[in-house]
């Protein structure tokens, strides 16, 4: 039980972290086409669905790639499953 809740913690935390930070810095970076890109997909559902693993890992290399000097994408760690668990490092 501790060990999902604490990838569940982390993971929120790090969801939390990176939204805050590039909210403040969206309007600072030139606009491009594919920003719709960026959205996750349950803002594009309205919430309705949620997204999967594939989606951490296309939103994080898309991130990093929008913010070079602000966003960089990490491993924490690894699901029973053995696949990657993510992190995004903001400033």
């Amino acid at each position: 039980m501790i060990r999902p809740l604490r990838t569940l913690l982390l993971a929120g935390s790090a969801l939390a972290c990176t939204f805050g930070a590039l909210a403040g810095t969206a309007t600072t970076g030139p606009a491009t086409p594919d920003s719709s890109d960026l959205a996750t997909v349950a803002a594009r559902s309205g919430y309705v669905r949620t997204g999967r693993d594939d989606e951490v890992e296309r939103l994080c290399k898309a991130y990093a790639e929008r913010w070079p000097a602000r966003v960089r994408c990490v491993v924490f760690g690894r699901s029973p499953e053995n696949r990657p668990r993510r992190a995004q490092c903001s400033a």
